[in-house]
């Protein structure tokens, strides 16, 4: 969220639970695999799942930010004390 200086988080509400189909499920799966993975600073993992998800939910904007970010992470590298947050100034 801009004008945050330390790290949240943020949930996109996709269905209840009990209502959630197997494709949803599969996004929510998919989704924290992602993240789990950037955080973990595999983002040839993290890539692989937003390409997947992106694949069942085609324009998804959470995982194509995402995938962009791993994809500069990949060119640029990470510091060492890089934490995954991501500091915005836009809206």
């Amino acid at each position: 969220m801009r004008g945050k200086v330390e790290g949240i988080v943020v949930y996109e509400l996709i269905a209840l639970r009990e209502f959630a189909t197997a494709d949803q499920l599969l996004m929510e799966a998919l989704g924290e695999e992602a993240m789990s993975a950037y955080l973990a600073r595999d983002f040839d993992g993290a890539a692989a799942a937003c390409d997947k998800l992106l694949k069942l939910r085609p324009g998804d904007v959470s995982a194509s930010e995402l995938l962009a970010r791993t994809e500069t992470l990949t060119a640029s590298g990470v510091a060492e004390n890089w934490d995954g947050v991501m500091v915005l100034t836009d809206k």
